[in-house]
């Protein structure tokens, strides 16, 4: 009895190794370690700006932080200065369920985006005098029915790129127009598809369709054709006028569709020139932006700004850009159907618009409307980063950490898991020092060669750390506790 009692725990005792992180603490001189800056509420995030010294922190239930970063002389960390505190309350009066729970700043116009999942993205100016935006201070929510999941943003100097993941709770249904007689070649039981064929598109409105004697209104209609309900969805909109003074949160485009999918989309990480997505257990899902307007022909992206087929696709004289080409409507347009130059047929062209290329669209800015490289991952993932071509996941389940480097065709050309032993729930580098937020197992800093390999440094034993961030020499964490900042010699 006494022998099988000693096998069964040392069966546990191995099974428990397996899973206890693979490196010990290492070796770290540490220059300065501030005390736990409070935030009141669990910080969940942060983000630094190192050329202007701001440090931004999303606590929670207790609203938003901006924080001026002191150093001395030696460039030696020394305290934070707090600028400003959005409680819950300020961030808007008439709600009571604000939250603070994601923050990205702007470095090249001085604006912090401030995340409440599910509800608003916050906007503030942390340049000193600037003109704030009005009250309450957020992004316009109306796009494509969704609710915010995650954000991402192109920051470039006078406009920035905002890409959005939508969750969607339910499809948005469109009431149409249709002909009695209609109804009777397709069966009500068939499905929108089908009755898609037969609506009268020249009837937009109930009033027009039931003056016209035999059409009748159908409501509440069908489904959306670009998303399915409880599904995700990428869109973007530009922020054009980011000036110092400016108050307006206009930009072209205001909402513009990119792609749907599966519901367990639930991260985004922006930087150069790829969109990450995280997929839950099935990996990380790439796209590439485009600097130019580009229309998607089977898959193959196309250049029609020279098209002479886009002459006739013009903005109506109410629009914004009246008079302009519509590529859009010249790229998604399908081509003739059935009709040879049916360009010339006032009946089709009113019905089905000037004939195009059948593509998808996407504007100077936006992501291109195809999946570039997936791959998966050995756990779900739970944190992204990316730097060039190189995408870093943190993952669940004590899997550590992985680094895929993708060619020019997006496949993977190598890749590197590493950590192992650890959950990994944010990542960031600054100059080759790459942290680490390891949950309830602090911070781990590795030296990073700009490849597949990597080097342990050591642990730094903090509270539970929700993310973090590196500039130089300095490791910003944001833990349950506050902000703890740790300051290394390199």
């Amino acid at each position: 009895m006494k022998n099988k009692l000693l096998i069964i725990v040392g069966v546990l005792i191995c099974i428990n190794s397996c899973r206890m992180p693979a490196d010990p603490l290492g070796e770290i001189k540490i220059i300065k370690r501030l005390d736990t800056i409070n935030t009141g509420g669990n910080c969940l995030d942060l983000d630094v700006d190192s050329g202007d010294d701001i440090l931004v922190a999303a606590a929670n239930y207790n609203g938003y932080f901006v924080y001026k970063i002191d150093k001395s002389e030696a460039g030696v960390i020394s305290g934070l200065t707090e600028l400003i505190h959005k409680s819950a309350e300020d961030m808007d009066p008439s709600l009571g369920d604000n939250r603070a729970q994601s923050v990205i700043l702007s470095k090249e116009n001085n604006i912090s985006f401030v995340m409440d999942q599910y509800d608003h993205i916050w906007l503030y100016k942390y340049d000193e005098g600037a003109n704030q935006y009005d009250p309450p201070s957020h992004l316009e929510e109306l796009c494509y029915g969704g609710v915010w999941l995650s954000v991402a943003i192109d920051d470039q100097l006078g406009k920035i790129g905002i890409y959005s993941l939508l969750k969607h709770n339910a499809a948005v249904f469109t009431p149409y127009c249709v002909h009695e007689d209609s109804l009777v070649v397709v069966p009500g039981d068939e499905g929108c598809s089908a009755i898609l064929e037969i609506q009268a598109t020249e009837y937009s409105n109930q009033i027009d369709c039931v003056n016209e004697e035999g059409y009748i209104w159908m409501y509440p209609g069908c489904p959306s054709q670009e998303y399915n309900e409880y599904s995700t969805s990428i869109v973007w909109k530009n922020l054009e006028e980011v000036a110092f003074g400016s108050t307006s949160l206009f930009g072209e485009p205001n909402c513009e569709y990119i792609i749907n999918q599966g519901s367990i989309a639930d991260k985004i990480y922006f930087a150069d020139g790829l969109l990450s997505q995280a997929y839950g257990e099935l990996g990380v899902k790439v796209f590439e932006k485009t600097d130019k307007d580009i229309c998607l022909i089977d898959g193959a992206p196309a250049d029609i700004s020279d098209s002479l087929q886009c002459d006739l696709h013009e903005f109506p004289s109410s629009d914004a850009n009246a008079g302009g080409k519509d590529y859009r409507s010249c790229c998604e347009n399908l081509p003739c159907q059935g009709f040879e130059n049916c360009e010339q047929i006032v009946t089709y062209t009113d019905k089905n618009g000037y004939p195009g290329f059948g593509g998808l669209f996407s504007s100077s800015g936006g992501i291109l409307r195809r999946i570039f490289s997936e791959f998966d991952t050995p756990g779900e993932v739970e944190a992204l980063y990316s730097s060039s071509h190189t995408i870093f996941t943190g993952l669940s389940h004590s899997n550590g950490c992985m680094i895929s480097i993708l060619n020019d065709n997006g496949s993977v050309s190598v890749s590197n898991q590493f950590a192992v032993g650890y959950t990994i729930k944010g990542i960031h580098q600054d100059g080759g020092l790459l942290a680490l937020a390891a949950g309830n197992d602090g911070i781990l800093l590795y030296n990073w060669n700009g490849g597949a390999d990597v080097s342990f440094i050591g642990k730094i034993e903090t509270s539970y750390a929700n993310n973090v961030k590196v500039a130089d020499s300095i490791i910003f964490a944001a833990t349950e506790d506050g902000i703890e900042i740790i300051q290394i010699d390199r």
